[in-house]
């Protein structure tokens, strides 16, 4: 019998025939003793993390080809986080779990004997993932077969634009949002004035001024998996030089615009630069974000600046910030004299899509109004430094820009094609992959599934189509 973890099995394990798997996790109860009363009232129960000792055998070649066997055991087994654990004989069941301890062999001729201590912090264990399909329309029946309760996960595609999401079950419910009242006014917060997956330059034109500190070189080229700008030929020059495109737009007052970078380099001597500039009515600078890799130390700095003309303001610098470069976004929003600044890291999830692994926020407010132009369109540059060696990313991933609406009324807080997920396991709202908890209802919950059928209703029935997703828990 063997095990597989984090999906990867070894063929030169098997566990060995004493091995013991507990039935349940521990149980702690909590007694109170009252003096003079005879015995005790159980006053809670804690559960807690459950032990797996597995014993092992590992069959090799020779004592050099054990050593090697041990280094590539740890780069499997050694991890921060929990990973799925399945034994070969409950290929239905899922631990959640990560090595504790050493794992000290025996060895014998062709044979090494240990024991490989898992701690499950989450005792319960779990059947395989559960995805079905919502009809919103109709009341939906979840059978969770376990034996404990289980959190589930929504994901929502909207067809329709709302103010709200409910989720009801008989006794607890989960809502975003507001509904509106026959006396409430309705009104879109955004209006999008530009989404470009940077998948082809077509309606991107030549820019008509030249970059900070370098020149425009250069051919700006679709590379990645079709879908980032940057370059293979960026001329020569002295200093940063490359290809830089601009498109516009109608113009916004208030705004937000978010842009999504992949600048890294591989090498300290090689230099990159990710920019987007932006313009006002008559194609002037009125701002620009940049990532920047500038020196050995290969780390990124992200800047922002704000523009009008001979006013300049940095709210942002953030020297040599982002070690390994930087794949993420900046967002910024501008409302009157009030500018907030996000700068977000991701990481790519093997399901689609991006996680934000760490996130920053800055706020900065023009009171004297230096800042004030309309926003009217955007430049794209992507360059390298002088001789240096290509840069390994000096690309740009995306970038879109809303129109910000007066704030009068109840909002939308989704539009047709946008995604909301509804995480009751971790407690996150997100929509289209952005952390938005502060929608959630006061008095919303991220209930459970109990075992058994639960009965779910999901308000608006009309705006979305809907999935959740669960595993069975068992004690």
């Amino acid at each position: 019998m063997n095990f597989s973890f984090n999906g990867i099995k070894k063929d030169y394990i098997s566990i060995d025939n004493n091995e013991k798997r507990p039935s349940w996790a521990p149980l702690q109860r909590n007694l109170l003793y009252v003096k003079g009363v005879e015995g005790a009232n159980l006053e809670s129960t804690d559960i807690r993390e459950r032990i797996l000792s597995v014993p092992i055998q590992i069959r090799f070649k020779g004592s050099s080809d054990f050593q090697k066997l041990k280094e590539e055991l740890a780069s499997w087994l050694l991890y921060e986080d929990e990973k799925e654990l399945i034994f070969d004989d409950e290929p239905d069941r899922v631990y959640f779990a990560l090595v504790d301890g050493p794992l000290d062999f025996d060895e014998l001729v062709r044979f090494g004997r240990g024991t490989i201590t898992f701690i499950c912090p989450n005792p319960y264990k779990y059947g395989h993932k559960v995805i079905s399909r919502i009809d919103p329309a109709e009341p939906a029946i979840i059978v969770n077969q376990g034996t404990s309760n289980t959190k589930p996960i929504f994901t929502f595609n909207t067809i329709q634009p709302t103010t709200f999401i409910d989720i009801v079950k008989d006794d607890d419910y989960m809502s975003i949002g507001r509904p509106v009242s026959v006396d409430d006014e309705v009104f879109d917060p955004r209006s999008r004035r530009l989404n470009d997956e940077m998948r082809t330059t077509a309606g991107w034109g030549e820019a008509f001024f030249q970059p900070d500190g370098g020149a425009k070189s250069g051919t700006m080229t679709i590379l990645g998996e079709g879908e980032e700008f940057g370059a293979t030929n960026y001329g020569s020059g002295l200093a940063w030089h490359g290809p830089m495109l601009q498109k516009t737009f109608d113009p916004c007052d208030d705004y937000y615009i978010r842009v999504r970078f992949n600048v890294r380099t591989n090498n300290s001597k090689q230099r990159a630069r990710g920019d987007m500039y932006f313009l006002t009515t008559d194609g002037s600078q009125i701002g620009k974000v940049s990532a920047i890799i500038r020196d050995t130390s290969m780390k990124a700095t992200i800047e922002v600046r704000l523009q009008n003309g001979l006013k300049v303001h940095y709210p942002i610098n953030r020297l040599n910030a982002f070690d390994k470069g930087f794949y993420g976004f900046v967002g910024i929003a501008k409302e009157g004299t009030k500018f907030t600044f996000e700068i977000g890291v991701e990481a790519v999830k093997s399901s689609g899509g991006f996680n934000v692994v760490k996130k920053e926020v800055h706020h900065f407010d023009d009171i004297n109004g230096d800042f004030q132009l309309p926003l009217a369109g955007v430049a794209s540059y992507v360059a390298t430094w002088g001789n240096s060696p290509l840069p390994h990313r000096a690309r740009l991933r995306s970038v879109i820009v809303d129109k910000v609406n007066q704030q009068v009324g109840v909002p939308y807080i989704v539009k047709p094609g946008d995604e909301v997920k509804i995480d009751f396991k971790n407690e996150l709202i997100l929509i289209n992959d952005e952390l938005r908890n502060d929608l959630k209802d006061f008095g919303g919950n991220y209930f459970s599934l109990p075992p058994g059928e639960t009965i779910l209703v999901i308000n608006p029935p009309d705006a979305f189509t809907a999935t959740v997703e669960w595993r069975d828990c068992y004690k």
